[in-house]
């Protein structure tokens, strides 16, 4: 009577070819590479949302529309983090939990007439900072997801001029650049 189960050899070459095909899908699919892709589009769609909460905060107080108020106009000090001005009200429509997701880094709001020589390379000589939110505490630690990022806002600059770009040690998405 023959047995029909399977040999030992048959059954380490089929466990041999499962573990080629396993190794083999996980170089495509690079999950470093997927993981960094997903942080940045977090942080993207962070940036934008505040962005917009800006703008609805402004329009519904048209008597005292400001779209981008100084730092002295809020009070709150020097780069208020974003949380501060949602938990003052200065700045409505977002979540109070909205983080970079990335250890202790957190947004910062930014709009004190900052000069930066170094933007002077930048088309029309414009070396004013603007109105940003900064995302501080060694972000550049994260070459992958700033490089996705920055292809993700602008289309890859290498976070020159564009409205994401490279501030001294910290990542600054402008939101106005002539204000």
């Amino acid at each position: 009577m023959k047995n029909k189960g399977f040999t030992l050899i048959e059954l380490l070459v089929v466990i041999a070819i499962i573990g080629v095909l396993s190794s083999v899908l996980i170089l495509v699919i690079k999950p470093s590479d997927q993981i960094n892709k997903a942080k940045a589009a977090k942080i993207a769609k962070d940036l934008k949302l505040i962005e917009k909460a800006f703008q609805l905060t402004a329009a519904d107080d048209m008597e005292n529309y400001n779209l981008y108020p100084t730092e002295s106009e809020l009070g709150l000090g020097n780069n208020p983090k974003i949380i501060t001005l949602v938990e003052n009200g200065a700045l409505r429509y977002v979540s109070k939990n909205i983080k970079p997701n990335l250890g202790t880094h957190i947004y910062r709001y930014d709009n004190d007439n900052d000069i930066y020589p170094y933007l002077n390379n930048c088309p029309g000589g414009n070396n004013y900072g603007g109105v940003n939110v900064f995302i501080y505490h060694g972000f550049l630690d994260y070459p992958e997801i700033l490089t996705e990022l920055d292809r993700m806002i602008d289309n890859s600059d290498g976070l020159r001029c564009g409205k994401i770009k490279r501030v001294d040690n910290d990542i600054s998405f402008t939101l106005d650049d002539n204000q």
